[in-house]
Order: C-alpha cells, then sequence, then structure tokens
C-alpha cells in the first residue's frame, strides 16, 4: 500500500468527511431514506479511516464506498440528466483518487475533490431517484 503524503489524523479529511451530512440530510428530505443509510456508512467509516488512518479503517473505509457505489448506481438508476451528472462525478472521483490522492498535495485533492464531488453526486443521484420514482424510493 502506498503511504498517503501529508495525511495527519482528524487533519483536513477528517472534517470534510462531515459533507456526506448533506446527502444524509437531503436524501431522508426526499425520502431516499436508503441511500441516506449508505451516506450515513460512508460518513462513519470515513470518519473512522480519517481519525487514525489505520490499514484496517482505510480497507473498511475503501470497501463501503466501493459497495455504496455499486449497489445505489444499480438500484438508483434512472433516464434522467441527474443519472449522467452522478456517473460524471463518479469518473472525476475515480480520476481524481488514482492520480491526485498520492500526490505531494494529496490532502487538499481528496479533501475537495473526492469528499465534495461524491456527495454531490449522492445528491445528484438522490434527485434523480425522486424524480424517476427508482426502486428504492419510499416516498409517495
Amino acid at each position: 500500500m502506498k503511504l498517503l503524503k501529508n495525511y495527519e489524523p482528524f487533519g483536513l479529511n477528517f472534517y470534510t468527511s462531515f459533507f456526506f451530512l448533506f446527502p444524509i440530510v437531503y436524501g431522508y428530505n426526499k425520502s431516499c431514506y436508503s441511500v441516506s443509510l449508505g451516506s450515513l456508512l460512508c460518513l462513519s467509516t470515513s470518519l473512522l479511516n480519517h481519525s487514525y488512518y489505520h490499514w484496517f479503517f482505510n480497507k473498511l473505509d475503501i470497501l463501503t464506498v466501493n459497495c455504496c457505489i455499486i449497489y445505489y448506481n444499480i438500484y438508483c438508476f434512472t433516464y434522467t440528466i441527474y443519472y449522467i451528472y452522478t456517473l460524471l462525478c463518479l469518473f472525476v472521483i475515480g480520476i481524481s483518487y488514482k492520480y491526485l490522492s498520492y500526490t505531494n498535495n494529496g490532502v487538499i485533492y481528496h479533501s475537495l475533490i473526492i469528499h465534495f464531488i461524491s456527495n454531490l453526486g449522492i445528491c445528484f443521484l438522490i434527485e434523480g431517484c425522486h424524480k424517476e420514482k427508482c426502486i428504492l424510493y419510499l416516498g409517495e
């Protein structure tokens, strides 16, 4: 495993993990409770990972995030522009994680690009699910 440069416990990544509160609240307000739960799981593992940077918490965070990405992109699929925005966010996150997270300024890229854009993508997914009543939608 590559060592992350300039990553410190309870640093910038820890605080930007709280961006996951936005899709939790947004999903709850739009009756997409399952997506809110997934965001809560991502928030929990992100806080653990960015608190200690222990290998176990890092692997747990990566596993949780990847499972949520796969699960919600399958079950929240809709024929809307919001789903395309979600996929675009996912593409940007993948490229950013692969090429920017391990650079000298990786903390900033990880915090601002990955945490912020991933939550933006989740909100787009929720909006598309709300508009088209996806499989996981529980509203009226």
